[in-house]
């Protein structure tokens, strides 16, 4: 299950119990990755819950998603920021998510990568793969000390990593670690530590745990990935299948 933004509700319907029905929502199919508008059905809700509870087929290949919209009517109580929670599954293929960027992701990156997720959602997969070079080039070209310019992308990558500053979340780390540091100080005030504080320090060792282990590990799977990808499209120029073995002709 992957929570979704509630804006990809295209069209609403009035309902029973002060309620607002989603009709059809603009969203990515997980099985074959293309956006379309899905129409809603068995639109049912759950009042203990305060949960709608509808199910859609993709429009491209008839796979069905069933969706959850949750505080459905408390969120109106709340006032004209509060928003209801909506969440399908099985969830959407994972793509770049705009939204969450940061404000310091240069524009080019920003347009490049949205311009790779409208390619990829229409299914143009060969468009996909030569504008996501693009927005590799664009984010890596950010990065290049002052002089260098670019040529190829794995020169384009090896010449940026000096002017990152992949030390530096560790680097604050120690500092606040410091005499009168913000962690110094949390720490050394064990005993009074609040519940905020505590659900802080969770989040640390998460992001510390994803920085130094997972992500790492997250890329060498994909390596992994792509050497197999790689060995079957070779395969599949030179008429084998993923065995090896000779394709029959049509």
């Amino acid at each position: 299950m992957k929570q979704l933004d509630i804006n990809c509700v295209n069209r609403w319907i009035a309902g029973n119990n002060q309620l607002q029905h989603p009709a059809s929502l603009s969203i990515s199919c997980p099985e074959c990755s293309l956006k379309g508008a899905f129409t809603t059905k068995r639109r049912q809700y759950d009042e203990h819950r305060d949960t709608l509870i509808c199910s859609a087929t993709c429009p491209s290949c008839s796979t069905m998603v069933h969706l959850w919209i949750t505080d459905a009517i408390g969120s109106s109580k709340k006032g004209p920021d509060e928003q209801p929670s909506l969440f399908m599954m099985p969830g959407p293929a994972d793509v770049v998510d705009l939204t969450k960027m940061p404000e310091n992701v240069p524009p080019k990156v920003v347009q490049y990568c949205a311009s790779t997720m409208d390619v990829y959602s229409t299914g143009n997969l060969t468009a996909t793969a030569v504008l996501a070079q693009s927005a590799l080039e664009a984010i890596f070209d950010d990065f290049l000390p002052i002089g260098n310019s670019r040529t190829t992308l794995p020169k384009l990558i090896q010449d940026s990593i000096s002017g990152m500053e992949l030390d530096k979340p560790l680097k604050d780390l120690a500092i606040s670690f410091r005499p009168d540091g913000n962690l110094d100080n949390l720490f050394g005030s064990s005993q009074h530590t609040s519940k905020e504080t505590a659900n802080a320090i969770m989040t640390l060792l998460d992001k510390i745990i994803t920085y130094l282990y997972v992500m790492p590990n997250e890329f060498a799977k994909l390596e992994e990935e792509f050497n197999e990808l790689n060995r079957i499209t070779n395969l599949a120029r030179n008429g084998l299948d993923s065995n090896g073995n000779r394709q029959n002709a049509a």
